[in-house]
């Protein structure tokens, strides 16, 4: 059950690769408990990443992410070839994924 009063989910059921940990595919269901959105990761396998950690070792790498409304028929695809190239800190990923930030900018 989510914490903040006004969130539109009342639950989300995950799926997760029992290798890796990786999220795979998840519905949201809305405060009446109907589904409201369908999240689906598409990753891949790689031995040659890019990420000099991962060097030589498989590695699951981010391709896309997809997003379905059920209820009010959109969707959006967002791809990221390059989202596991670059390691930043903790400092940096939250001044990208600040929820300010992203609220002010994405509209």
């Amino acid at each position: 059950m989510p914490r903040q009063k006004g969130h539109p989910y009342s639950r989300k059921k995950i799926w997760y690769d029992k290798e890796t940990l990786w999220p795979f595919y998840a519905i949201a269901f809305d405060r009446g408990g109907k589904p409201y959105k369908i999240l689906a990761h598409i990753a891949l396998w790689s031995e040659d990443s890019p990420n000099p950690i991962n060097h030589d070792r498989r590695a699951v790498i981010g391709q896309s992410i997809m997003i379905v409304n059920v209820q009010n028929l959109n969707s959006h695809v967002t791809q990221f070839y390059t989202a596991n190239v670059n390691p930043f800190s903790a400092e940096e990923s939250r001044r990208y994924y600040d929820t300010t930030r992203l609220k002010t900018k994405g509209r």
